[in-house]
């Protein structure tokens, strides 16, 4: 999910462009580009009054990332997870 001034239809194709650390300290920093779709947008109602603020949540799902991208995201969810305690994720 991420915000946007502008909603999007379900379906529309979106590419990503995701910098990220690496680490949970965030001393390296990782560039991806991921092809996403559309799923869903609302509005975000305490937004309106805010000139310039992002108006509306989408709810987008990852298609096309690459093998290697996809390997340093899932290790860097499972170490942030441990890091917070978490055990175990379904």
């Amino acid at each position: 999910m991420f915000e946007s001034p502008e909603p999007l239809s379900p379906g529309s194709r979106l590419e990503i462009e995701l910098y990220t650390p690496i680490d949970c300290e965030k001393r390296v920093r990782f560039y991806m580009r991921i092809g996403a779709e559309s799923l869903w947008t609302s509005e975000i109602p305490e937004a309106f009054g805010h000139e310039g603020s992002n108006r509306y949540r989408v709810g987008v799902v990852f298609d096309q990332i690459d093998p290697q991208d996809q390997a340093c995201c899932n290790g860097y969810v499972k170490r942030r997870l441990m890091r917070e305690g978490v055990q175990r994720i379904a």
